[in-house]
């Protein structure tokens, strides 16, 4: 394991409710019906099925679990769904989060063009949580939605608290990850298995390319696991490092 850069005390609050910079935040709506969540139903069960609008006009659709202040975007893999995210997302709520596990554009539910603006859809559903009570923000993505991530905190007015990267790769579609993160002012948090082959060696990338006055730690695990996989269960040494990237620069709010 290599674990570089302390993860130290911060809390960025973030004011209001207000949308992403340069166009006004979508009024968003909860959905008539059920549209995330067939594949796990006892997953989805207890959450909020919601659909809200992107910059540029992509219906997207989500799920929302909890209520709270502090709002935590899950954002998926490329080869994944939301129902792998809603776990955590469900262990997030009861700790007192109010999360969103949501389908980019042109997957699952989502309509528009698949992958067109990742990071822009992060900012839509950030501005979901904001417009439903969250006043801190804190993005969490796994490879895909890791690029998306690290790009979307450098979009996202106000800034996120913090961003959890799992296997990122430096780039994906319309994600640029290696130049968002030379851009980064916000605590983050790099994580990769040893096994993962070049998600590692993007992990590190990252990691060198973001300034060294930002908060930053890359921790390289001793795992073959992808995104999403990195989790596992309390006790791992990913899933303890999430969890206190959080609690420190992020916690919970009733």
């Amino acid at each position: 394991m290599r674990l570089r850069g302390p993860i130290t005390l911060l809390m960025l609050a973030v004011l209001g409710t207000a949308g992403c910079a340069g166009h006004p935040a979508a009024a968003p709506t909860a959905a008539a019906e059920p549209v995330v969540g067939d594949d796990c139903p006892d997953l989805v069960d207890g959450g909020t099925q919601v659909q809200f609008t992107d910059a540029h006009g992509g219906k997207l659709v989500g799920v929302v679990f909890g209520k709270g202040s502090t709002g935590v975007v899950l954002s998926h893999m490329s080869d994944g769904d939301v129902c792998a995210w809603m776990p955590y997302a469900r262990i997030l709520a009861n700790s007192g989060y109010q999360t969103i596990v949501f389908y980019f554009d042109g997957f699952g539910s989502s309509q528009g063009a698949s992958g067109s603006n990742l990071p822009g859809d992060i900012v839509a559903a950030a501005g979901y949580l904001r417009g439903h009570g969250a006043k801190t923000i804190a993005l969490v993505g796994a490879s895909m939605g890791a690029a998306a991530s690290v790009d979307a905190a450098t979009q996202l007015k106000p800034a996120p608290a913090v961003v959890v990267s799992l296997s990122a790769p430096k780039a994906y579609q319309s994600a640029d990850a290696i130049d968002a993160a030379k851009q980064l002012t916000v605590p983050v948090l790099y994580a990769a298995g040893v096994g993962d082959g070049e998600f590692a060696d993007d992990a590190q990338a990252l990691y060198d390319a973001t300034p060294a006055t930002t908060n930053r730690t890359v921790l390289i695990a001793p795992s073959s696991s992808h995104g999403i996989g990195l989790v596992g269960a309390p006790g791992s040494q990913v899933r303890d490092a999430m969890d206190t990237a959080l609690k420190q620069q992020a916690p919970a709010q009733g």
